[in-house]
């Protein structure tokens, strides 16, 4: 089984109640969040081997982030400690979407360690909302591409892309840095808002055509119930997903590619049409609970869930 390693950010996520939003909401529930710990939480909890580079705060809610991370299976030894955690309140509509507000902490200190060795089958994840807004973590993420590149690793690249987070006048740099990613990745998987931002696209499959053209070898673009989007050289094809009766979409689509990611590192030779249906079911049943890394299946309730 190969090693996955997820760059960028963890965060707590303070979820409000159902239906009442930020303004209404009277409390928030605690929960480990952020989009590269998200997915590396997915790969562990389906039986994967997955490890977290990043920086939480000295605080105590940095414990409380790599307690969670080390609970569900994550490797926590390339995380470093210093200063604030990065705290996010996030509150649910009546159509289970959601609104942000953040509070940035440290997450974007992080420096890669300078004897990183990885095995040349290792997979690289990129897939943070806050690496590519400066800082030494972005840094760290272009000094990782290099790292990746170099050793002949497989790279992944997802760019969860924030309106809350990136202002207008940075998404012209935010696009750029995106599309070099994208031109050193073999697979790229993003939602349809990103595929049209990024592509200049507003069609769906001319976008993902145009995504490919960039150099990548795989492009998925997830399209909520309707399932995702696989587009390769030889073609593309809408993958289906199961319905369910959706309660909360946070972390849907890190476990989408999570479970991607771990169906990849048990696999040498690739069967994206499988491994698609695969995690749309995984993103599916992330829907179907509140939280993002708690509400993510163990491989024994994902196998539940598909029976039923």
């Amino acid at each position: 089984m190969k090693k996955v390693y997820c760059i960028g950010e963890v965060l707590v996520d303070f979820i409000g109640q159902p239906e009442a939003g930020i303004v209404n909401s009277k409390y928030f529930a605690k929960h480990p969040g952020g989009a590269p710990a998200n997915v590396a939480a997915a790969i562990a909890k389906l039986g994967g081997s997955s490890y977290f580079l990043g920086q939480v705060g000295s605080d105590n809610f940095g414990s409380f982030l790599l307690a969670s991370l080390q609970e569900v299976g994550i490797n926590t030894s390339l995380v470093e400690r210093h200063g604030k955690t990065t705290l996010a309140f996030v509150a649910i509509d009546g159509f289970g979407e959601r609104e942000f507000e953040f509070y940035r902490g440290n997450d974007s200190e992080y420096k890669l360690p300078e004897l990183l060795s990885l095995s040349d089958d290792s997979i690289i994840h990129f897939g943070s909302a806050t690496a590519l807004l400066g800082g030494k973590l972005k840094e760290s993420y272009f000094q990782l591409l290099d790292y990746a590149t170099g050793n002949g690793n497989f790279i992944s690249f997802d760019p969860n892309f924030r309106e809350d987070l990136i202002s207008p006048d940075l998404v012209g740099e935010y696009i750029h840095d995106c599309r070099t990613f994208i031109s050193y990745s073999n697979l790229v998987k993003l939602n349809k808002s990103e595929a049209q931002l990024i592509s200049g696209e507003d069609d769906i499959s001319a976008a993902a055509d145009a995504i490919l053209r960039l150099g990548t070898e795989v492009v998925i673009v997830t399209l909520g119930e309707k399932g995702a989007l696989l587009c390769t050289n030889t073609g593309q094809k809408i993958i289906p997903s199961k319905l369910i009766k959706q309660v909360d979409s946070t972390g849907a689509g890190d476990a989408f590619i999570g479970a991607i990611l771990f169906k990849l590192s048990q696999n040498l030779d690739p069967n994206w049409e499988v491994f698609v249906s695969f995690a749309n079911l995984v993103g599916a049943y992330t829907c179907t609970s509140f939280g993002a890394i708690r509400a993510m299946p163990y491989m024994r309730d994902f196998l539940s869930f598909v029976n039923q």
